[in-house]
This record gives structure tokens, sequence and C-alpha cells, in this order.
């Protein structure tokens, strides 16, 4: 292990001195070993959306190491390899800068936190909204209808209308009683009627039905950041491109804190020899991965487990493995 995150930080040290150097190479130039004949190569780089995504990360310094975005993911937009890596690779380092995450003092959750963030963004061409606008998804579809009708009318009159989706889950998630799955549904629509009046309308907000969206595309895109970060649920750059896979032997890539790494490494390392902050992450392959194989997680681990399964659908919109 030791010496595999030793090689991880001189190739990150060196990818980052180009980058400080040139502020806006690309991470074609990144990847000089990129077969430009391939599809998906061509492919993203034919995308407006795709282009400026990759000028917002070049703006943060979001190093890539032969790693695109596309939208021929197992489930829409996700990040490929197009040049191959070996395990223990970095092919991406996110500065702690461009996190979206509470503030240590915040008494909001994180819901509401980040929500607010989000709305909070900016519109001009280098603001956050440029990776915002690539946000897609965000839960089970009944599960967002009923979070509209709780908006427009109240919680009460969404509860009176979560059968059909309770009778859903239930059929398709193996244990789950649909008395649970309407607790459940239930217990997501009381919390998001008490957050509603926290949350700010922001810039190009015009009714309940935007609030519901940007809610629960914050919902599906955020996660833990580690003990460097307090523990706080937050969401990264990049790295919340990653598509989920429900078998643990596909996943090939981690999240990591370089305070993460650096323990792990021993030896008196610090993060001040790598030229990185401690809350700066890197995103690291966990097996060899092939030129243009797609990078994959896994959002909840114990997939066998009911709750786990049932939050992965309405909270992601990822159904269970029998109906995808």
């Amino acid at each position: 292990m030791i010496p595999t995150l030793i090689f991880i930080f001189n190739q990150l040290r060196f990818t980052n001195s180009l980058t400080n150097s040139l502020p806006f190479l690309s991470q074609h130039t990144l990847a000089p070993c990129t077969d430009v004949r391939s599809p998906l190569y061509s492919f993203a780089l034919s995308s407006r959306s795709q282009s400026d995504f990759d000028g917002w990360c070049d703006y943060q310094k979001i190093v890539r190491v032969g790693v695109i975005t596309s939208r021929g993911g197992v489930a829409g937009r996700g990040l490929f390899s197009i040049q191959g890596a070996q395990s223990g690779s970095v092919v991406a380092s996110i500065p702690a800068n461009c996190v979206f995450a509470p503030c240590p003092d915040d008494d909001e959750e994180w819901q509401v936190s980040l929500t607010k963030t989000v709305l909070a963004t900016g519109d001009d061409s280098d603001s956050d909204q440029t990776w915002i606008r690539e946000w897609e998804g965000g839960g089970h579809p009944d599960m967002k209808e009923l979070y509209r009708i709780a908006a427009e009318d109240g919680a009460d009159a969404a509860l009176r209308r979560t059968g059909t989706l309770a009778r859903e889950l239930a059929r398709h998630i193996p244990s789950l009683l649909e008395s649970e799955a309407r607790s459940e549904i239930d217990a997501r629509l009381k919390r998001f009627e008490r957050r509603l009046p926290m949350m700010e309308v922001g810039r190009g907000i015009s009714s309940p039905n935007d609030l519901v969206k940007w809610y629960c595309l914050v919902l599906s895109r955020a996660g833990g950041l580690g003990y460097d970060w307090n523990d706080v649920t937050g969401i990264v750059p990049f790295f919340d491109m990653l598509n989920h896979c429900h078998d643990k032997e596909l996943a090939n890539v981690d999240l990591m804190t370089v305070g993460q790494c650096v323990d792990k490494m021993g030896e008196g390392k610090t993060q001040e020899d790598l030229g990185l902050e401690r809350k700066d992450f890197v995103l690291v392959t966990t097996k060899s991965v092939r030129a243009g194989e797609e990078l994959l997680t896994q959002y909840q681990t114990d997939i066998e487990n009911t709750d786990c399964l049932l939050k992965l659908w309405l909270q992601y919109g990822i159904p269970p493995p029998d109906i995808l």
C-alpha cells in the first residue's frame, strides 16, 4: 500500500505542477496517450456543455488524468478512462475550495444548507452554474412528484397519495413491507415540509417545482466528506459525475482526502510534502482500468440491505437489480 500511495503522489505532484504553470491546460493535454480516434473521445469533444464543463474544471484547477465525462454511462452521464490506468493511480484531484459543504458552525441540516448554496450560485460563465447545469436525475420520479405536491399543497395532501409508490417499492425490494415503504415515504415528506421554509428562493427559481428539482438533485449528489471535513455531508465536483454499480466487483475508483492518504502513508509524511491541503480530494483507481472503461463507485455498499435498496431508489433513482 505505501509504495502505491507514494507513486500516486509522485504522479499527482507532476500533474499539479503542470496545471499550476499552465492553468488552462485541458484534460486531454494531461493525457498524452489519449487515442483521439476513440468514438467516446470524439463524442465528448463534440458536446458544447462538455466543453463548458471542461473549461470550468480547468478554472477550478481540477486535474483530470486521462478521464472524460460522457453521456454513454450505465445511467446517463458518467466518467470514463480514455487511456487506461493501473490500480492505485490518481485520475483526478479536486481542490477543497470548489466543494459544496456546510459551514462548520452552521446549525442548519445539510439538506437545507446545500440547497441554499445551489440556489445562491451566480450565472456568469465562470460560476458554479456551469457545473450545476450538468446535474441530472434526482431520485425516483414519483417521489419528486410527491415533494411537488407537498410544496404546493402541504405534506398532508402528498401523504394521501403515497400508496402507488409504496406498493411499487414493496413489490421489487425483498423483505420490504408496503407499510414500511409508506412509513419511509411519509418521513421524507414530513422532513421536506419542515425544511421548506428554511430554503430561500434563489436566483432563477420561479416555482415550487423548481425548488423541488434542486432539493432532489442535492440529495442525489451529496455524500459524507470524511474526518478531514468533520464528517459533514457535501458535494464534490467531478466525483459527483460517477455512476453507481450494484456489483462491488465492478467498482473501480475511490474518493479520498489528501489527509486520509497521508495518514495511510505514515512515515512522517505531511500534506505539505505533496503540495496539497488535507481537505483536497483525490480520485484513485482501486483496480486496473482499461481504456474506454467507465469509472464506477457504490453509493451504498450493503446493497443486500433493504434500507440501502430503499434509499438508492427513492433518493438516487436507482432501482433494484431485478428491474434494471
